[in-house]
């Protein structure tokens, strides 16, 4: 939450201190003579340094100091003073009253010093102000009746202490001053002040203030007392002190010295402009501010309050969820015609073409403009800085300025259908389901990896028996060599043949080099050497090139002829060796034996290599076979743990969505809501349709199939055994009551792929939401309301939950008064403690009641929706409209402010 540092339109609280001393009350300097001479602008800087807002200057029996205070706060204004933060000053006096009891006396700021004499002369004090222990000459009753005729406003000063009203009177004396119709309130020292028994019988509800009683300047700010109004005035005061306990008045005592009841959430919209629509800001921008906390649109049928709301889900980018609904459904449908342009009477649609809404927010302290046009020329989000310079800011729009918005039909059909609350829930930020959702997507990718490399293993393994059966069919091909005992022989023909290949390449090899240099000869150029008569110089260098030319030719020759019998000499050297002898008598063998193992029906005597090696890469195989059925066990394992992982995954959610229900419905009375895990037997069957691909047909076999849900300690059995039925009947296997039907075990045969089994591996059915309603002493399933009911329940959950702005759009339809008042009224009033609540609504008692900060009122002239007035209840004309267009306005005043005149 932020602290109150912006300015906003309509009521907030002011720290007001209703008993106050200047120089000008005779006890001020009592025990410090040097304080006579404290300036007026020093006076008013203590109390701006204590944060007062609002201040009744109440001195004994004078008003001498009010006008001195008043030119003195405008030179600090004019001079802009450090230390300057708005006053507002409120003339006042403490009367001693006949019987010397104190009695303050509060002026509107527009009252003057000389005000307060004409007062004290109308309560019959005629002797020199400021001496507090002369008494007036009228009664105490006729004192009070005195201010109230003179516009001001009456509060009997610490009623609890010496001079006080409670220890000065009593008996049928107190009880007349009880009863007074102009006392409404008083100044409370001790809060736990036992209270006479006669306020108790008479069952009088004064409101209790409390105020500084400062006669030094370390004594200012000591107590005060909070305050509601609008920009501060009598009128504001005088509401407020008939209103009275927590809806208009904060004692100071009551919370610590850092409670700030102006703190709000850290995301409010400001206001929204719409400019050039069909039927709103066609000539100049439709500008509508809200305050931080409970503001209400008022208006007759068809004045454009449901406009403001489907410009606020434009701008904030929510049409996405009505977009999501079904097509058939009247919030959709409504916001479709909204959402177009018109151009003729006879068309819907409330834009055209250059239609553009700006709505100012405030985000963390910082200030945004969100913005949308129709014909996309606005970005979508500007931020201002602090040059007051506006800059493009990036982000999506419906993710970093989050609102929620309900139409009393989107509210109904939530009501029609309770699962759809699963939305909103798994949307909170506690129930963490996207990070949910992230494991269980991880959980399930891994799975099916693991089935797909598993179902590979399975492929490949199916090859044994046929690697096992080439593997015999080898061994005895070798074993007729090695039955003949002439392996040796073999593997020595093998080993020498291999030498004689490589003695042949290498002779060869010298033949190449042979063959490349016994063409090369060495040529010279053959110079015209006549030319050069004239320099034998010349002639000499040629003649002795050439020459040497010739000699390298001559030696060139000589090697060709050396190198070539190097070759001759070395085959010859390789055939005279033992080794050759030996090699000559193992093919003479090895030809022998052919002819024996072709006799013997081995056609061909080099396939023993072939053989071994066909040999070895055959074991190898099998081999690798049984390495992968160990992969394929620890593969399998892994997927059973993967799936008991799941299942407990999946109860982490229930048991999420749980907890986040439980705290947010932690004090509410009116409506429960429990979660059956994984119990929305409603969907079961379409779900588990949808996995086999059979939409329809075999009802009675799908009914048999899918689990029984009643019994939540069974549930994940039943649920395991639909899975593994699926599995046995792709299998073949058969199952009593369902193999029967040759159709439907066909189907599954031929149209159940493994990897849709892998699917239902990882199925589980939704969560059950099952909401109740209060009726009487007892909760009542939703489904048993009427349609007031349902719609209350919901709209209950819904302004329980959340911090980011809610908007309603009249909520209160199909409401009776008695639920608005008994459950709307009261959630608004704790809510918009913490959260920004804009409401349409026909219904004073959601407006007067809810104690909205502001209130718009709009009407229909000329074609175009604006708005008539805009303010909050403090104000006169605003609750003026209240009266003139709610029916029951007057009443929902009068109910509250007991005492007030709505006029």
């Amino acid at each position: 939450m932020n602290p109150y540092n912006h300015n906003f339109a309509g009521a907030k609280w002011w720290k007001f201190d209703f008993h106050t001393h200047t120089p000008a009350s005779a006890d001020y300097r009592q025990k410090d003579e040097s304080l006579k001479n404290i300036s007026s602008e020093q006076w008013l800087i203590d109390h701006m340094q204590a944060e007062i807002d609002c201040v009744a200057v109440t001195d004994h029996n004078s008003g001498e100091w009010i006008d001195k205070l008043k030119k003195a706060y405008q030179q600090l204004e004019d001079s802009n003073a450090p230390d300057f933060r708005p006053l507002f000053i409120f003339p006042a006096v403490e009367i001693s009253v006949s019987g010397n009891i104190h009695l303050l006396a509060i002026l509107d700021t527009d009252k003057n010093s000389l005000d307060i004499s004409n007062l004290l002369r109308d309560c019959g004090y005629k002797v020199k102000e400021s001496e507090t222990e002369i008494v007036t000459e009228k009664s105490f009753i006729e004192v009070v009746e005195a201010i109230d005729t003179f516009g001001g406003i009456p509060i009997p000063a610490h009623v609890d202490k010496k001079r006080g009203l409670f220890e000065k009177v009593e008996g049928a004396t107190l009880k007349g001053f009880l009863n007074l119709p102009q006392l409404y309130a008083c100044e409370l020292e001790d809060e736990d002040y036992k209270f006479p028994e006669l306020y108790k019988s008479e069952k009088i509800d004064w409101a209790f203030v409390s105020g500084s009683d400062s006669h030094k300047p370390e004594e200012v700010g000591r107590a005060y007392t909070w305050v509601k109004m609008g920009t501060p005035c009598l009128e504001g005061l005088k509401l407020a002190l008939m209103d009275g306990g927590d809806f208009s008045l904060i004692r100071s005592d009551k919370f610590n010295s850092d409670f700030n009841p102006n703190a709000y959430s850290d995301f409010i919209i400001k206001s929204i402009k719409i400019e050039k629509a069909r039927y709103c800001g066609k000539d100049e921008p439709l500008n509508i501010e809200f305050n931080p906390w409970l503001n209400c649109i008022i208006g007759g049928r068809g004045t454009g309050k449901s406009t403001i709301i489907e410009f606020l889900r434009i701008v904030m980018r929510k049409e996405r969820e009505l977009k999501a609904l079904s097509e058939n459904s009247e919030p959709y449908k409504t916001f479709a015609n909204f959402n177009q342009i018109g151009e003729t009477r006879e068309d819907k649609g409330a834009l055209r073409e250059d239609t553009q809404v700006i709505a100012k927010c405030l985000l963390d302290n910082s200030k945004f403009s969100v913005q949308w046009a129709n014909n996309g020329s606005l970005p979508a989000i500007i931020q201002k800085d602090e040059n007051g310079n506006f800059n493009k800011s990036s982000g999506e729009v419906s993710s970093r300025f989050p609102i929620r918005i309900y139409s009393q039909k989107q509210i109904f059909e939530t009501a029609s259908n309770p699962q759809s609350l699963l939305n909103i829930i798994d949307k909170a930020p506690e129930t963490e389901y996207r990070k949910w959702k992230d494991e269980h997507n991880q959980i399930c990718a891994s799975y099916k990896l693991l089935k797909a490399q598993i179902r590979e293993f399975e492929t490949r393994i199916k090859k044994e028996n046929e690697l096992k059966g080439n593997l015999e069919d080898i061994n005895r091909k070798l074993s007729i060599f090695q039955q003949s005992k002439h392996t040796s022989l073999l593997n020595l023909y093998r080993k020498q043949y291999n030498q004689y290949n490589e003695i042949e390449s290498f002779l060869s090899s010298l033949t190449e080099n042979y063959q490349s240099i016994k063409n090369i000869n060495i040529e010279a150029a053959s110079p015209n050497l006549p030319i050069f008569d004239d320099t034998d110089e010349i002639k000499q260098i040629f003649e002795n090139y050439i020459k040497k030319t010739k000699e390298f030719n001559n030696n060139l020759s000589e090697l060709k002829i050396k190198f070539h019998q190097l070759i001759q000499e070395a085959s010859l050297s390789f055939k005279k060796t033992k080794w050759q002898n030996d090699f000559n008598k193992t093919i003479a063998d090895f030809n022998a034996l052919k002819e024996k193992l072709k006799a013997e029906g081995v056609a061909n005597i080099n396939e023993y290599g072939k053989f071994i090696q066909a040999k070895q890469i055959t074991e190898a195989e099998i081999q690798e076979i049984e390495n992968l059925k160990i992969k394929k066990k620890t593969a399998e394992q892994e997927a059973e743990s993967l799936l008991n992982k799941l299942t407990q995954h999946r109860k982490k959610l229930t048991e999420q969505r749980k907890e986040f229900i439980n705290k947010v419905l932690k004090n509410n009375h009116f409506i429960t809501i429990k979660i059956e895990e994984c119990g929305y037997k409603e969907n079961l069957e379409k779900s588990f349709r949808n996995l086999i691909n059979c939409e329809t047909r075999f009802e009675t076999i799908i009914e048999k199939l899918l689990p029984e849900l009643r019994d939540p300690k069974q549930r994940f059995q039943k649920i395991a055994a639909v899975k593994t039925n699926i599995k046995k009947l792709k299998n073949g296997e058969s199952i009593k009551g369902i193999s029967d039907d040759i159709r439907f075990l066909n189907r599954i045969k031929k149209n159940v792929s493994e990897e849709m089994i892998d699917d239902i591996d990882l199925w589980y059915p939704e969560d059950k939401i099952k909401v109740s309603y209060k009726r009487g002493k007892k909760y009542e399933p939703i489904e048993h309301g009427s349609a007031g009911q349902k719609n209350a329940s919901i709209l209950a959950f819904l302004l329980e939950y959340g911090k980011e702005p809610i908007i309603l759009d009249q909520p209160e339809d199909d409401l009776d008064n008695q639920l608005i008042f008994d459950l709307i009224v009261k959630q608004i009033k704790e809510n918009k403690k913490r959260r920004q609540i804009i409401i349409v609504t026909h219904n004073p008692n959601i407006v007067v009641n809810g104690d909205a900060e502001m209130i718009n009122v709009l009407d229909f002239k000329e074609g175009q929706c604006k708005t008539v007035a805009a303010g909050c209840l403090q104000e006169q004309n605003i609750r003026d409209e209240i009266c003139r267009i709610m029916e029951g306005g007057k009443v929902a005043f009068q109910q509250r402010f007991k005492r007030i005149n709505i006029g």
